[in-house]
């Protein structure tokens, strides 16, 4: 079992775009069509980090937001939310350990 719960095995989670917005760092990752859209930024020039999750492109996609002391901080906090709330707002399960892995592959957290 991983950190954040246990994922079925079979396709691997992929970045499959990335992308600056202004100063926020846009990682669009998907696993057998389910989306998941991370923001990753610094907040307001401070040295917090700021990631804020979304379930999709949708205007209705649920969207979480969490802030850290470090990029892993943000997203920590970020996988307990979104784990907190999927049962109850029907979100697709991730294994945030792989979500966390696609990331340093492509050197959004360290």
């Amino acid at each position: 079992m991983t950190r954040w719960g246990k994922e079925p095995e079979g396709p691997k989670l992929k970045v499959i775009t990335q992308y600056w917005r202004g100063r926020v760092r846009v990682c669009e990752l998907e696993k057998e069509g389910k989306l998941l859209d991370l923001h990753i930024s610094r907040v307001d020039d401070a040295s917090d980090w700021n990631i804020r999750a979304q379930s999709g492109h949708a205007e209705t996609a649920h969207v979480f937001s969490e802030c850290g002391t470090t990029r892993v901080a943000a997203l920590s906090a970020i996988a307990s939310a979104w784990v907190a709330r999927a049962p109850e707002l029907g979100l697709p399960s991730f294994d945030w350990d792989a979500v966390a892995v696609a990331l340093r592959a492509v050197h959004a957290v360290e």
